[in-house]
C-alpha cells in the first residue's frame, strides 16, 4: 500500500501503462522494472522493461510488449508491473520489490468449456424418510434430511465428508436439527459467527461484545423444509431451508440448494435472509468439517497472507499454497483468523493429491481452512489452549464485517460494515486429483444448464 511509484492502466488494448513517480528526490531510472502476464495466477509471458528517465513528481506512459494471442477460454488475465532495487542498499538487497501493481484486462475469447449432462453417467437415487443417497461416476453422497446437510461425501476412494458422530449428537441434549457451531454436524451448515477480533471490541463499545450478548456464539439450527427433485437422468436437486436462531432470538433464514450431477459436481446455492439489526453481522456463509488428511490447500485469490474485506490491497490476486496447519496465525490471543478474500477456486487434498475443489459460480468468495472451529478460537485465551481438530474446518463466506482499527483507533469505515441484508453465495464442489490436470484449467469447466 505504501509505495512511491504509481502504476495504472492507460490503454491496455494498445499495451500502454501510466507510471507516476511519487518520490521527492529519486529518478525511476535507478530501479529495475519488469512485467508479466498472468493467466489465472500463472505467468505465461514476461520480461524486463528498458530503463526510463522519470523525474520526481512526473508521470508518463510506457509501452509493455505483451502479446494478445495466448487466450484460454474462461481464463482471467492480469498484467503485473514491478519495480525493484537495482543495487544493494543498507535496508534491503538488490531485487527487493519497492512497488508493484496488477491490472486486470479482458481479451476476446470463447466461453468457458461446458460439460454436457448427456455425456456423464446417469445417477442412482435412493430417497427414504431420513436419508437421500445419490451414486454416480466414482462418487457417492448421502444427505441427512433431519440434519439438513451432507452426512457423507466420497470421491473415488477418498472420504471428503464423513458421518457425524451420533454419540456426540446424543450427548449434546439437543436435537440434531438444533445443533450449534460446536456440534458434530460435518456437512455444510449456515454460519454467521466469527470469533471477535481485537478490533471488534472497540474499547467495550464495539460489535464484538454485542454479538456475545446476543448469543451469536451459540446458534441453533432448525430444518424447516427438505425437498428432493430429480431433474434429469444425471441431475438431482436437494433443497433445504433452515431457521438459525441465537439465544436472544435473532434469526437468519437460509435456503440452500444442492444440484448434484452425475460426475460428482455439486452446485451449491445458499440464499441468506437475516433479521433486521441495528449493528453489523459478523459474516454469512457455510461451515463444514472435512475429513482428516485433507491438509494441503491451494487457492486462486488474494494472498499469500491473511486478508479481509478492508485489509486486502497488499494481497495480490494469485495462486498460492499452504498446509492447513500453516494457516494458523500466532496471535497472542486467538481470534478469527486466516481468511482469504476474492477467491475464485481452492483445492483441499491429501498427500496423494486426492480431495475436493471448490469453485465460484458467481462472485468470488472468502474462505478459511483451519484445525479449529470458531468456538475454539473464542474459548481459548492463549494459543496453547486451542482445541485441535484432526479434520479441516472449512468456511465459505459471501462476506465478513470489516476489521477496522478499533484496537486503538476507529471502527470500520461505513462501506466496510457488513449490514444484515439478503445475500446469495454460489459455488461448486467437485472431485479433485492430480490426474485431472492443471487445477486452473479444471476449475474453468462448468456444467451446461
Amino acid at each position: 500500500v505504501y509505495q512511491y511509484i504509481g502504476i495504472a492502466e492507460n490503454d491496455l488494448m494498445h499495451n500502454s501503462v501510466l507510471i507516476h513517480n511519487k518520490y521527492q528526490f529519486l529518478n525511476l531510472s535507478e530501479f529495475d522494472a519488469s512485467w508479466a502476464v498472468l493467466e489465472d495466477g500463472t505467468a505465461i509471458q514476461g520480461g524486463s522493461l528498458p530503463s526510463f528517465d522519470l523525474e520526481p513528481g512526473a508521470a508518463m506512459s510506457i509501452h509493455v510488449p505483451f502479446r494478445h494471442t495466448e487466450i484460454a477460454p474462461g481464463a482471467e488475465y492480469w498484467l503485473r508491473i514491478e519495480f525493484a532495487l537495482r543495487t544493494d542498499e543498507l535496508w534491503a538487497k538488490r531485487g527487493h520489490i519497492v512497488a508493484w501493481e496488477q491490472l486486470p484486462f479482458t481479451l476476446p475469447a470463447a466461453n468457458p468449456p461446458e460439460i454436457e449432462p448427456e455425456s456423464i453417467r446417469a445417477l442412482q437415487l435412493e430417497d427414504s424418510d431420513d436419508l437421500v443417497t445419490i451414486r454416480g461416476q466414482a462418487f457417492e453422497v448421502e444427505f441427512d434430511k433431519k440434519l439438513g446437510t451432507i452426512q457423507r461425501l466420497t470421491y473415488g476412494n477418498r472420504d471428503v465428508i464423513s458421518t457425524a458422530d451420533r454419540a456426540v449428537l446424543s450427548e449434546s441434549n439437543r436435537a440434531p436439527s438444533e445443533l450449534g457451531p460446536d456440534g458434530s454436524v460435518n456437512g455444510p451448515m449456515p454460519n454467521f459467527f466469527r470469533a471477535p477480533v481485537d478490533n471488534d471490541h472497540q474499547f467495550g463499545q464495539g460489535v464484538g461484545p454485542k454479538w456475545m450478548e446476543m448469543g451469536f456464539q451459540n446458534v441453533g439450527h432448525e430444518v424447516t423444509n427438505v425437498s428432493v427433485t430429480p431433474r434429469s437422468r444425471s441431475e438431482v436437486d436437494i433443497a433445504v431451508s433452515f431457521r438459525s436462531t441465537t439465544a436472544s432470538g435473532y434469526a437468519v433464514v437460509s435456503n440452500v440448494t444442492y444440484k448434484v450431477w452425475g460426475n460428482g459436481f455439486i452446485d451449491v446455492t445458499a440464499r441468506f435472509d437475516p433479521d433486521s439489526l441495528d449493528i453489523a453481522l459478523p459474516k454469512l456463509g457455510l461451515l463444514m468439517e472435512l475429513d482428516a488428511g485433507l491438509e494441503y490447500v491451494e487457492w486462486y485469490g488474494r494472498g499469500p497472507h491473511e486478508n479481509y474485506w478492508d485489509r486486502k490491497r497488499s494481497a495480490a490476486v494469485g495462486r498460492y499454497s499452504r498446509t492447513v496447519t500453516e494457516m494458523l496465525e500466532a496471535y497472542v490471543r486467538p481470534q478469527d483468523m486466516a481468511n482469504r478474500d476474492d477467491v475464485r477456486w481452492l483445492t483441499l487434498t491429501d498427500r496423494n493429491g486426492e480431495g475436493l475443489m471448490v469453485v465460484k459460480r458467481a462472485e468470488p468468495f472468502g474462505f478459511s481452512a483451519l484445525h479449529h472451529k470458531p468456538i475454539d478460537l473464542l474459548e481459548a485465551e492463549h494459543p496453547y489452549e486451542l482445541r485441535h481438530r484432526e479434520g479441516t474446518i472449512l468456511t465459505i463466506d459471501v462476506g465478513h464485517q470489516g476489521l477496522g482499527g478499533a484496537s486503538c483507533g476507529p471502527p470500520p469505515m461505513e462501506r466496510y460494515l457488513f449490514h444484515p441484508v439478503p445475500r446469495i453465495l454460489m459455488f461448486s464442489m467437485r472431485p479433485y486429483s492430480r490426474r485431472v490436470g492443471d487445477a486452473a484449467e479444471y476449475a474453468r469447466k462448468r456444467m451446461e444448464n
